[in-house]
Parts: structure tokens; C-alpha cells; sequence
């Protein structure tokens, strides 16, 4: 028999796993990934005896691999984000779309950051920043219900280099990166956000030099924006 492993997200930082096809006992793994490169741990979130085994657990936010494995076989990955509904739609928004970023995985990419703004200091080149500046809301005014209305949020992306955007050996990298990018979100649902309806794909500037005084080039940027179309509820405390 094959083992076979289910995990479901309560939204509380919390979820639960079911376990079939076991010929014993065994233990149930979970692996965050959080954009950045290196080894990734893993840890215990349960056990388990003989096919049917259930259990409920508890994992701060984030985007996890499962496994079940038993004393003579194991399941299959199991991709689950657990969610916490308590956070803001922008704050799911943002950082589920930065962790379908990292499931691309994207050739070069060695990293992907979420900031305000983008922050170099802090990077490792090529990377991606995930950031709002120069975003805004947006109403969808054609969409909603007498007791909804749809809101468009807006997340920048930017490809970035610390390469000279003179240098023309870089470009087919960028372009392959934003097709990628582009056929991902392109009127997607987004994974960890189920009021999220669809994602849009806008493009910005397809390259463009980000200076300081003290360079004559700090990186060379693609720009892109995903906008999160979510149905919320209208109403005082909501």
C-alpha cells in the first residue's frame, strides 16, 4: 500500500493531517520556505499509527512542504500554506505572491525580499524584491455584491541585477524571468488567500538603472506589478 498524506489549514496558525495506506507508525514532517537560498530544516508536527491516522498541530504563517513518512515508505509532498485570517488581505496578499515567486524557481534568482522599498544593502544579486512603493489601491467597481466590494491590491515586483544596463548579455535572463512571472499570475487564483479571485499581471518598466550618488549604477531593475483582486466584506469592524 502507498501512503498517502492530506494536511488542511484552519486560518489559525494551526491545521490538521490525515494519514492513509500505512503498514505502521510514522511521523508527520513539515518544511517552511521562506525565499531565501541555503538548507532548509524540517520538523515534526505529529505522529502516526496504522492507515487513518489523524492529528492537528499548530505552525506559525507560512508556506510549507508535508511529508508522511513511514516505517516502510513515505507520501508524497504535500504543499499547504497556513494562513492566519487575522492579518490584513495585503499582508497574505504580499507574501503568498512571494511565495509563489520562490516555487518558480527561477533560474539565478538567489533570493526574494520583502520591503517597503527596494533595499540593497540586504541582497544577494540577482534577486527579487517584493515591495509596494509607488503602488496604490485600487476599487473594482464593476465586481462586489450589495453587502462586498472587489479591491484590487497592488504588489511591485522587482527583477534585479547589480549588473550594467548598458550590457546587453543580461537581457535575455530578465525576459525570461518576467515570462515566468507573467504566465504565473496572469488571471491566477493565489494560493493562501481564497478571497483573492483572481491575480492581474501589469507590466512596468522593463529595465531601468537604480543609482545613488556615490554609483554610477547601484543594480538594473524590471518592474512589474500584481494586483490581488479580493471580495471583502463592507461594514464597521470587518
Amino acid at each position: 500500500m502507498s501512503v498517502t498524506l492530506s494536511v488542511t489549514d484552519n486560518r489559525t496558525e494551526s491545521g490538521a493531517f490525515a494519514v492513509t495506506g500505512a503498514t505502521g507508525g510514522g511521523t508527520v514532517f513539515a518544511t517552511a520556505f521562506r525565499g531565501e537560498t541555503g538548507s532548509i530544516g524540517r520538523v515534526s508536527i505529529g505522529t502516526f499509527t496504522g492507515t487513518g491516522g489523524t492529528s492537528t498541530f499548530s505552525l506559525k504563517r507560512g508556506h510549507y512542504l508535508f511529508q508522511a513518512v513511514d516505517t516502510l515508505a513515505e507520501s508524497a509532498l504535500f504543499y499547504l500554506p497556513i494562513t492566519n485570517q487575522t492579518l490584513s488581505f495585503a499582508t497574505r496578499c504580499r507574501e503568498a505572491i512571494a511565495a509563489r515567486l520562490l516555487l518558480l524557481a527561477l533560474p539565478k534568482i538567489k533570493g526574494i525580499h520583502q520591503h517597503f522599498s527596494p533595499n540593497e544593502t540586504l541582497a544577494t544579486y540577482p534577486c527579487i524584491f517584493v515591495h509596494v512603493r509607488d503602488v496604490q489601491e485600487s476599487n473594482i467597481t464593476i465586481g462586489g455584491t450589495n453587502a462586498t466590494t472587489d479591491w484590487g491590491h497592488s504588489i511591485r515586483i522587482t527583477l534585479a541585477d547589480r549588473v550594467d544596463p548598458r550590457d546587453s548579455k543580461p537581457l535575455p535572463e530578465f525576459e525570461l524571468w518576467r515570462e515566468k512571472i507573467r504566465h504565473a499570475f496572469d488571471r491566477q487564483r493565489l494560493p493562501g488567500v481564497p478571497q483573492v479571485n483572481y491575480t492581474e499581471y501589469v507590466p512596468g518598466t522593463l529595465a531601468q538603472p537604480y543609482v545613488t550618488p556615490s554609483d554610477s549604477y547601484l543594480m538594473t531593475g524590471s518592474d512589474l506589478t500584481i494586483r490581488c483582486i479580493t471580495r471583502e466584506q463592507r461594514g464597521f469592524g470587518q
